[in-house]
């Protein structure tokens, strides 16, 4: 009996933790396919405002994740990424993870600000790597150039896991 309410009890903090860690869960309407976006890992470094977010997109019989890193730039600048360009993430241990965009990207000025959204592919094993282990560093790939971003802060590192790890844990 204990054990079956240690399970119980389990599995409710799961399902509770699933839904707070969501900033969307949607099913389309004509396509039936469920869209999950967990809430966003916000952090700044040298005036620039980051974000890091996952996108579960899921189908009756397979799942597809992306990681959505978008860059925030006060003033007006033009960025574009194009479509096989590179983010890598460095984690605490040297260890390194390469991702690709999806789609090409370019930007958006919103209220005098320059926003980038870009779309990466992500397998699973690679989403639970970011969700276990701290990212120190990350190299932004765009326009021909690139940005390097130091992650010093736990609570950002923190914040990055526990993002990637809502859609781990999601089903």
């Amino acid at each position: 009996m204990k054990r079956i309410l240690f399970f119980a009890i389990i599995a409710f903090c799961e399902i509770s933790f699933a839904q707070d860690c969501l900033y969307s869960d949607e099913v389309g309407k004509f396509t039936n396919t469920r869209t999950q976006t967990s809430n966003g890992a916000p952090f700044k470094s040298n005036g620039v405002t980051y974000n890091l977010y996952f996108i579960k997109v899921s189908s009756d019989s397979s799942s597809s994740y992306y990681l959505k890193f978008a860059k925030n730039t006060p003033g007006i600048s033009s960025q574009y990424v194009t479509k096989g360009d590179k983010l890598i993430i460095m984690f605490s241990g040297g260890l390194k993870l390469e991702l690709t965009a999806s789609s090409s990207v370019k930007t958006s000025i919103i209220a005098q600000r320059s926003i980038v959204n870009v779309p990466y592919s992500i397998s699973a094993d690679d989403l639970f790597r970011i969700s276990s282990l701290a990212i120190t560093d990350i190299r932004f790939y765009h326009s021909d150039t690139y940005n390097d971003i130091i992650i010093k802060k736990p609570k950002t590192q923190s914040k990055i896991m526990s993002s990637a790890n809502c859609m781990v844990s999601t089903n």
